[in-house]
């Protein structure tokens, strides 16, 4: 939409996508592989000036994290959500 409003040259989407793209990608392949997590010379990221920092964010990490999704919400919230939604969806299906 900010293209077709002109708010952006076409070349800023286009560099976005790519650069966030290849973080994404780097960052997940740095974070599934424990070879890459260890300073040596088979690792040439541990030269980067951010590799210390991963490696901090990631250390406590010891296997994949599970591919479990939720709602950064409290519990009385959820409920109360799900509730809502089922009434909403009995109703639904009552109606002839």
């Amino acid at each position: 939409m900010l293209l077709i409003a002109r708010g952006h040259y076409s070349i800023d989407c286009i560099l976005a996508y790519y650069v966030t793209t290849r973080m994404w990608w780097i960052y997940h392949t740095l974070a599934h592989n424990n070879i890459l997590k260890t300073r040596g010379a088979h690792n040439f990221f541990d030269q980067m000036w951010w590799w210390l920092i991963f490696r901090y964010f990631e250390s406590k990490i010891t296997t994949p994290l599970p591919r479990k999704y939720s709602i950064p919400l409290p519990r009385r919230v959820k409920n109360y959500l799900k509730s809502c939604f089922r009434r909403r969806n009995q109703e639904s299906t009552a109606e002839p």
